[in-house]
């Protein structure tokens, strides 16, 4: 009985994982396309922000 339901236990969770990969690779398709000039955007941003190095200067003000 307990092996029973494991198994079903597992089938009912490889569904869900099923549906959740499914789900993601719908949403996935319209959703890349943005987020990849956004990391773009923020990789940029970021680059400049270690450049002038302006937060690692902050902390240290307080301590």
């Amino acid at each position: 009985m307990k092996i029973k339901n494991n198994k079903n236990y597992l089938l009912i969770i490889i569904i869900i994982l099923n549906w959740w990969a499914a789900i993601v690779i719908i949403a996935g398709r319209p959703w890349q396309p943005p987020s990849p000039q956004m990391l773009a955007h923020h990789g940029r941003a970021t680059h400049k922000g270690t450049a002038s190095m302006p937060v690692p200067s902050l902390p240290r003000w307080p301590s």
